[in-house]
């Protein structure tokens, strides 16, 4: 077990141990056991050769089987002023989102303490291994608007590990400052010294309506070829009477093209998603979203052509109870350089349906 495999693991049991002395005697009925499971089925009409459908996707990426996309078991602690949660998670946003992380670490979803520092419970501190501060998509399908994930939060982090700085400044205005390990990973990249640090500033109305800025600056390079990162997401979610929600959001970012340089290439990525509730049990919510990153430094495009995609998605969704969810999804991607393959042939377009059944506990 490597040193930056070590680290993590000794630093998370570090903080538990120190903040447990701080908090009351623990009890049983304070631990709480919880989870989910997303099945799914797609079927792209391109095609493709492989059940791996594209390498710029990381949820419901397979062709024509059936399979787990994210399956995870939580143990939460809840104290009166410490909270911990350990999760372990298995399926295909696994394989594909954790490739690079160690074997003894990519299948931990969670493992983190959070601290209130004050009675009033307006200061905390978060450390270890965390859903990221960036987007609002996560990686569990139930939670979010859409069944497939948008191209603008499958290509930023789902995940980071770090230590996190909060403060509540009123009832809706809440920020956070973070130091991290890099973009999307447990541990440090290899041959790098340099901390990734994170922001997050947050406004919420009671009536539901939120504003979130986060922002990332760091390096995915050794210090050998160090080339900074400066990542922005900014996003807004808009209850509009009891039946629909708007969600908007934009990315955008700049990467050194060489270390010292001052030169930076440039991608950003936009959302729209409209959602109606029906009733209680049917919902339906329509997307559109574009992502351009013309010097591929996200999303590489064999042609050497940039990726250049347009999104649109209609998505239907059925609760028979609270805790099952039925969803059916059919999305079009459309890049003007040919990007995707149709029977071995270069193609604008990318059309795919997926169906899903997922349940928490």
């Amino acid at each position: 077990m490597g040193r930056g495999v070590v680290i993590p693991i000794v630093f998370y049991a570090a903080m538990v141990n120190l903040f447990a002395q701080a908090d009351t005697v623990l009890s049983s009925n304070r631990w709480t056991f919880s989870g989910a499971a997303d099945f799914f089925y797609a079927y792209d009409f391109n095609r493709p050769t492989t059940y791996y459908r594209q390498p710029f996707l990381y949820n419901h990426n397979r062709h024509d089987e059936v399979n787990l996309n994210h399956g995870f078991a939580r143990l939460t602690y809840q104290g009166n002023r410490i909270k911990t949660n350990v999760a372990l998670h298995a399926g295909t946003y696994v394989l594909d989102n954790y490739a690079n992380e160690p074997d003894v670490l990519k299948f931990i979803f969670e493992a983190n303490v959070r601290v209130l520092l004050d009675e009033q419970r307006t200061w905390w501190i978060e450390a270890g291994i965390l859903p990221s501060h960036i987007g609002f998509e996560s990686a569990v399908s139930m939670d979010n608007a859409t069944l497939t994930r948008s191209l603008l939060a499958d290509n930023s982090p789902y995940y980071m590990t770090g230590i996190v700085a909060g403060h509540a400044l009123t009832d809706r205005l809440e920020a956070n400052i973070m130091m991290l390990t890099g973009w999307q990973t447990i541990t440090m990249v290899s041959g790098s010294t340099l901390p990734a640090w994170g922001s997050k500033v947050s406004y919420t109305i009671p009536d539901g309506i939120t504003i979130n800025w986060s922002t990332f600056v760091g390096t995915v390079e050794p210090d050998a070829l160090r080339t900074m990162r400066y990542f922005s997401n900014l996003y807004a979610i808009l209850p509009l009477g009891d039946s629909w929600k708007l969600i908007t959001g934009f990315d955008i970012g700049w990467q050194q093209r060489e270390k010292f340089s001052n030169d930076y290439d440039t991608w950003y990525s936009a959302v729209m998603i409209m959602r109606y509730a029906m009733n209680p049990q049917w919902a339906m919510a329509l997307r559109g979203e574009y992502y351009a990153d013309k010097a591929e430094v996200i999303i590489e495009n064999p042609t050497g052509d940039g990726f250049n995609t347009f999104g649109v998605s209609l998505n239907l969704d059925y609760h028979p109870v609270p805790t099952l969810y039925c969803r059916l999804e059919g999305r079009l991607l459309n890049n003007r350089e040919l990007y995707f393959l149709r029977d071995g042939f270069p193609e604008s377009n990318n059309p795919f349906v997926v169906g899903s059944i997922g349940f928490k506990f």
